[in-house]
């Protein structure tokens, strides 16, 4: 049968506009992710069959239309620089979004318990509202440009119906908001019982905590397998003029 031969065969020469449909059909019924270059009016159906339709930059008007690629370089090494591309920001999205979303976590954990406690609040609104427009933005923001790592393309493909965020990124998100939260509400602790001071002191100290073990949190975004020193946070010189942005921003709100 066809499928059994597509998936054996690694190379097909001189194949006919109506074979490569019927290659694309026969690769999708055993359920592969199909990639199909061509450049001629006749390559049109095939091209739009297929999961990803990759036309030439030479090729005719109607094989670019019916395209989700067109290599403007008739290049074939450039859809390997674009599956590497298209790897990194996806996994900047992740990033970025496991970032935003475990701040926001330890934000909400550290008032929330204050509440249930029947403690003092260790966070006014108006701060609540600074860390979030302010001192979050620039940080995510760098995360989302990162160039990302080196073994980007050593992973095999993953599944197209993978989400964004599965149950490992929001064990880390919910496990780096205890973290944090837990950080904030002993330094509030500290400040206000064995050191003595009083409310509005004790709320800067916890103001002051959160804010740096945010900045702080963003070193935790590098990839598993990369070393603390040099991974794809600390190579990215977007994070350092983030981080410098975030601390002088700090010191005026504080001063």
């Amino acid at each position: 049968a066809l499928p059994d031969v597509a998936e054996r065969t690694e190379v097909f020469a001189r194949v006919a506009p109506e074979q490569k449909l019927r290659l694309v059909r026969a690769l999708q019924s055993r359920g592969h992710v199909v990639a199909m270059t061509g450049d001629g009016v006749n390559d049109a159906p095939a091209l739009k069959k297929a999961d990803i339709g990759v036309a030439m930059g030479s090729g005719t008007q109607v094989a670019k239309d019916a395209a989700d690629m067109v290599l403007q370089d008739d290049n074939l090494n450039t859809v390997v620089l674009a599956i590497e591309q298209g790897r990194v920001i996806f996994n900047n999205i992740r990033t970025f979004m496991v970032y935003l979303f475990s701040s926001n976590v330890s934000t909400i954990l550290t008032v929330g318990i204050a509440s249930v406690l029947n403690a003092p609040l260790p966070l006014l609104p108006l701060q609540i509202l600074f860390l979030n427009v302010v001192v979050d933005v620039f940080p995510a923001l760098a995360l989302g440009v990162g160039e990302g790592s080196d073994d980007v393309m050593d992973y095999p493909p993953r599944d197209p119906d993978t989400n964004i965020l599965e149950r490992e990124h929001w064990v880390r998100i919910g496990s780096y908001g205890a973290l944090i939260a837990a950080s904030v509400l002993g330094a509030f602790l500290l400040a206000y019982r064995w050191l003595g001071l009083d409310g509005n002191a004790a709320v800067t100290i916890s103001f002051l905590t959160l804010m740096l073990a945010k900045l702080w949190h963003v070193f935790n975004m590098r990839h598993a397998s990369e070393s603390l020193v040099d991974n794809v946070v600390t190579r990215n010189p977007y994070i350092w003029g983030a981080l410098g942005l975030s601390l002088l921003l700090i010191l005026l709100a504080i001063f």
